[in-house]
């Protein structure tokens, strides 16, 4: 019996270093198999070899290139000059800007003031509206027929005595206002353009007169104090009310 313990034991262990044996051997052939892959990929990408496979042939590396002088000779402002403030950077065209465009939303850095449905424009009456207005209450209001006069005879007949002129008269200032009409935002026709309605009461010929005003105005035209001037109204109308 234990004889033949012993050669089973025997032969476990020759089984085992055999088998212990044939697996390095495999590690052994798989490890030479990929060192030579590496050394036949290593030569078909050697530069200058004729199985050079990659796409760009002769590659050269940025630190052996030339630096070339510009084409463009620009002057540049040396020390000592005036200093760069915040207001040399603002942009004070209408055209398109990414800094400092004035009631836009499609610009990077903007004050914005937009309006929206429901909000309260002031428009500055000045005289070009002024008179535009007293034109539509005078043909909606006109002066009554001047009434007959009995006849006279000739002597009584005066001469009537022209008014007197002045010699001189002094011209209306352009930029004076004369009025101020609250307006609100009725519709937002696109992004730049609104357009307002407002009513006003005023006095002509000893009575009281309501007129309505309707106009589009361009947001980029309203001031931060939400004023705008009559001057920038577009298509203006103006409408008297009867009561």
């Amino acid at each position: 019996m234990n004889v033949l313990c012993k050669f089973l034991l025997t032969l476990s262990l020759i089984i085992q270093v055999g088998c212990s044996s044939y697996v390095q051997s495999m590690h052994r052939s798989f490890d030479r198999a990929e060192r030579a892959k590496r050394a036949r990929a290593a030569s078909n990408y050697q530069q200058g070899s004729p199985n050079d496979r990659r796409p760009i042939q002769n590659p050269v590396t940025l630190g052996s290139q030339q630096n070339y002088a510009p084409s463009n000779q620009r002057q540049y402002q040396r020390r000592g000059n005036r200093r760069a403030k915040a207001e040399d950077f603002k942009d004070e065209s209408n055209d398109g800007s990414l800094w400092s465009g004035k009631n836009s939303e499609s610009f990077l850095f903007v004050t914005n003031n937009l309006k929206r449905k429901g909000d309260i424009v002031i428009v500055e009456v000045f005289q070009e509206l002024k008179d535009k207005i007293q034109e539509e209450l005078k043909r909606n209001f006109p002066d009554p027929p001047p009434r007959k006069k009995k006849t006279k005879g000739k002597a009584d007949e005066t001469p009537e005595e022209p008014e007197p002129t002045p010699a001189t008269v002094a011209p209306d200032d352009p930029n004076k206002v004369y009025d101020k009409i609250s307006t609100t935002v009725v519709e937002q026709m696109n992004q730049d353009y609104l357009l307002v309605r407002g009513r006003k009461e005023v006095l002509f010929k000893k009575f009281k007169r309501y007129f309505e005003i309707q106009a589009i105005v361009n947001q980029k035209d309203i001031t931060s104090q939400d004023t705008v001037r009559s001057k920038k109204l577009l298509e203006p109308k103006i409408n008297v009310l009867r009561y």
